[in-house]
Parts: structure tokens; sequence; C-alpha cells
């Protein structure tokens, strides 16, 4: 079974309405040859692009429309938060590849992010100003843990590879969230010892991790 991609998926919904591409287009407001290109998977098309092709396809859903293009809702202010430096992330982050030795598509399995985007993400794209040409907060972690160095540098916070900067945004940790925060699963409290074994059952499943890096 060939994977899903965002270009098959609106080829799809655009069949099962037939509409041709010119029809998409007429509705949508958007280029029959860029919906060409998309369908092709060709370009990543923006975040208000996809919803734009998600009103206009009856039948597809936006969420699996972003989820397909890379861009699953986020926290809005992560994401405002999170300021990168386009010019200078495309730059650092060819050099760290090329400095990894890792290929792409080896760079992909490792992320478990899509390859197509580390490709794109690695070039220059003056043309495209939408925040969606980046990697979110996650992608950038789970990028620079991959080459080694710190999320800060790649995106411009700091100037050395292995500095972190105070006013860079982090993703929340896990491990303080069990420790300090009340919580239920299915309406089941759990206490210290409940959460203790979610501690236990998580480090299991990250095997190569132990507590004294978290």
């Amino acid at each position: 079974m060939k994977k899903q991609t965002l270009g098959k998926y609106v080829y799809e919904k655009r069949l099962q309405n037939n509409y041709s591409l010119r029809d998409l287009g007429d509705i949508t407001g958007l280029s029959y040859s860029y919906i060409h290109s998309i369908e092709k998977d060709k370009v990543i098309p923006s975040r208000e692009v996809i919803l734009q092709l998600a009103e206009g396809l009856k039948g597809a859903l936006p969420d699996e429309m972003l989820r397909l293009g890379g861009l699953l809702p986020e926290n809005e202010k992560e994401k405002k938060d999170l300021r990168i430096d386009r010019e200078l992330f495309t730059k650092r982050l060819r050099e760290s590849i090329e400095k990894s030795g890792w290929s792409i598509d080896a760079l992909s399995v490792k992320t478990g992010i899509d390859a197509h985007f580390i490709e794109r993400w690695q070039k220059e794209y003056p043309y495209e100003t939408s925040r969606d040409t980046v990697p979110n907060l996650i992608q950038l972690y789970k990028l620079a843990n991959a080459l080694e160095v710190t999320p800060d540098y790649l995106v411009g916070y700091t100037d050395h590879p292995e500095d972190y900067h105070p006013a860079a945004p982090r993703p929340k940790n896990l491990r303080h969230i069990l420790a300090t925060e009340t919580l239920m699963f299915d309406h089941i409290p759990l206490d210290d010892k409940d959460k203790e074994k979610l501690t236990k059952i998580i480090y299991a499943v990250f095997g190569d991790t132990t507590e004294e890096e978290k």
C-alpha cells in the first residue's frame, strides 16, 4: 500500500467531487496549475491554502489535510513564540546535515519527519513567507537531537552549536508535569505511585535515554 500524501488526498477528494482542476481552482480561488503541483506533491502549501482546499472539497477533513501537510493543529502560542530566522535556519540545517553525514532519507527515518519537508527546509524559498515553511517546535527538537546541535542554534537564538538561549521556547517536560500536576486517566485519579509506574513505562519505551539525561 502506497503512503498517503496530501497530494494524493486532494486528488482523490477532487475526483470524488467530480471536479476538474479548473473547477476546484474556481471554487478555491487558487490557480489550477498550483493545485496540480500540490496533487503531484511538488510543492508544500501553506496552512491557509490547505484550509482553502478543505473548504472547497466536500467531505474533506481539514485536520487530516493539515496532518498530511505536516501542519497538525498545534499550540498557537507555542508557534507564535518560536522565532525562526528562515535564512539562517536554512543555512545551518544544510551545514549540519552535511557535517553529520546523514542522508535525507536516513534523517527522515531517525526523526520521523517526512523527507520531503527536510529537503524543502534546507533549500532557499525566497517567495515563501509562511511560518508553515519551517518546522514546529517538536520537529525542531527532533532535528537538533539527530544532528547533535541545539535547537536554539539551528534557528538563530545562539551562534554556537552547543549553546542554549534562555529566551528560546521549550517543549513542556512530561517528567515535570507528572511530578507537579494533578492528573486523571479515564476518570481515575493518578497518585504518586501511579505516576512513578507511568514514568517507568515511558523510560522503557524510550530505552536509550536515562533519568539523568532528563
